[in-house]
């Protein structure tokens, strides 16, 4: 997927979420990748799972684009795995979810966006829980300004891009 395809600025509608919501459910037995979709039915995964853990489509998408460049075959250095670069750890003791699941990408968003939505309610702010996504809780709370963090001032120059 190209990071550029994915701009769009309208929410989808109840109905395509509805539907979205149908495909998905289907994608894991037909064994369904990101690119045999068209961009809009993924901007609606992205905003179906967005919106379900109260989150805006354009933070996930900049996270996506952080983490994985939207490859979601991607692996780090830390075994950190698919679009959001989950930890085969926080997977397993966090959600029972094996690593080799983490390539689903349906599997990866949800648990990347429900993941970072609980950040956001532990710590009470955007930059603070974007610096525990990226470096993990403990060391969120050692950063004292968070907003000049690597990773906050990245995120902060490509979200322009997907509002």
């Amino acid at each position: 997927m190209k990071a550029n395809n994915l701009k769009y600025t309208l929410l989808a509608s109840q109905e395509e979420l509805y539907l979205t919501q149908q495909k998905i459910k289907n994608f894991k037995l037909k064994g369904i990748q990101p690119e045999q979709l068209t961009n809009r039915e993924f901007d609606i995964v992205i905003c179906a799972f967005a919106q379900a853990f109260e989150l805006k489509p354009e933070t996930v998408k900049t996270i996506i684009a952080i983490e994985s460049s939207w490859d979601s075959n991607a692996i780090s250095h830390m075994d950190c795995r698919g679009l959001m670069q989950i930890h085969p750890r926080t997977a397993l003791d966090g959600y029972g979810i094996e690593k080799n699941k983490l390539f689903d990408f349906c599997i990866n968003i949800r648990l990347g966006c429900d993941y970072y939505s609980s950040l956001k309610r532990q710590f009470k702010d955007r930059d603070t829980a974007l610096v525990a996504y990226n470096s993990g809780p403990s060391n969120a709370k050692k950063v004292k300004e968070p907003d000049k963090y690597p990773y906050v001032k990245k995120f902060n120059e490509i979200l322009p891009t997907y509002q």
